[in-house]
């Protein structure tokens, strides 16, 4: 957990590209303006998994990051793979759910919610927030 909360501080801190990141490469802008992209030398293939960016998400989410949260966990989707748990499947979904209805965008938002019920109904997390 401390080191999520220490990769939203250098995603924050940095300007960290985060789709980049998510994929084991550093990107960002450097002071004269010029994009950085550097691969982790020795961690090649190294890349976030689904679990990870969920769980990133979620403590963006947390730490009222929206639309940073809301990236985690659309990269999030990409990465599920039949190691991730429908319990973690569902998770993401209820997130964004809860993403999209802090925005305002409520549509979006029910939608989100009943792929998470459609997918884990007994998952108690999503019953208290629909």
């Amino acid at each position: 957990m401390n080191s999520a909360y220490g990769l939203i501080s250098l995603v924050n801190t940095y300007g960290l590209d985060i789709k980049s990141l998510i994929n084991g490469f550093i990107k960002y802008n450097n002071g004269s303006g010029d994009e950085v992209v550097i691969k982790s030398i020795g961690l090649q293939n190294q890349t976030l998994n689904a679990f990870d960016c969920y769980l990133i998400g979620k403590l963006t989410f947390e730490n009222n990051e929206t639309s940073k949260a809301m990236i985690w966990l659309t990269e999030a989707i990409t990465k599920i793979d039949d190691k991730t748990t429908d319990e973690t499947i569902a998770e993401i979904f209820k997130y964004l759910s809860s993403c999209e209805q802090e925005i305002g965008n409520s549509s979006e938002a029910q939608r989100y919610l009943r792929i998470s019920m459609a997918i884990k109904p007994d998952i108690e997390s999503v019953k208290q927030q629909s």
